[in-house]
């Protein structure tokens, strides 16, 4: 769960407050709390695993209602700065891996799990950003394991990236269609930028 200190955190999200230059946005804590079924007169525990800001938390929903180790959300590389990047979180070591570009704003991470995967992170990142210098939007694919650029499609417009989301395959079984069959593809390989931290 993503805390912040007050309710101050609600006005983050009024226009005056996100267009001010001078905004220092309020960080949020993760935790993971855990609910006593057999003490329920007792409060919920809780552990802090990741300190710096995320916002707009995925995980792999394979594991939804069961430990997981890993979260994607949404990063700012600094205090005046609203999801300028990426990131994956190891919640066990609190290392997280990041994906940033220049003049960048991405939207929700949304994680894709890959057919057949065994491993939590084996699947892909999905989301929408929007470049403010060159006023273009694109989707961006992820390798979620190290969050490396594999792919992104590009609209030469600027496209407001949606703020809440959820991948819902259509039949797992279904065929995956390849580049060839699908003709003529928008999706062009770029630089980016990746960092681990501790």
């Amino acid at each position: 769960m993503l805390c912040y200190p007050d309710v101050q955190s609600i006005h983050q999200t009024k226009l005056d407050y996100i267009s001010s230059l001078e905004t220092q946005h309020i960080s949020s804590e993760t935790r993971r709390y855990t609910l006593l079924l057999d003490e329920p007169d007792k409060l919920a525990k809780y552990e802090v695993l990741f300190t710096k800001h995320l916002e707009m938390p995925a995980i792999n929903y394979d594991q939804n209602g069961q430990y997981y180790k890993y979260l994607w959300g949404v990063m700012r590389s600094q205090p005046d700065k609203i999801s300028d990047g990426l990131q994956k979180v190891d919640l066990e070591s609190g290392e997280a891996t990041t994906w940033a570009e220049p003049n960048t704003y991405a939207g929700e991470a949304l994680f894709v799990p890959r057919p057949g995967a065994t491993k939590e992170d084996d699947g892909v990142i999905i989301t929408s950003c929007i470049d403010i210098e060159k006023h273009i939007s694109f989707l961006i694919i992820l390798n979620a394991a190290d969050m490396k650029e594999l792919a992104r499609c590009v609209i030469p417009s600027q496209v407001h990236y949606g703020l809440h989301g959820i991948w819902i395959p259509l039949d797992p079984s279904a065929p995956v269609i390849s580049e060839n069959q699908a003709g003529p593809s928008a999706i062009e390989s770029s630089s980016h930028s990746t960092s681990t931290t501790t």
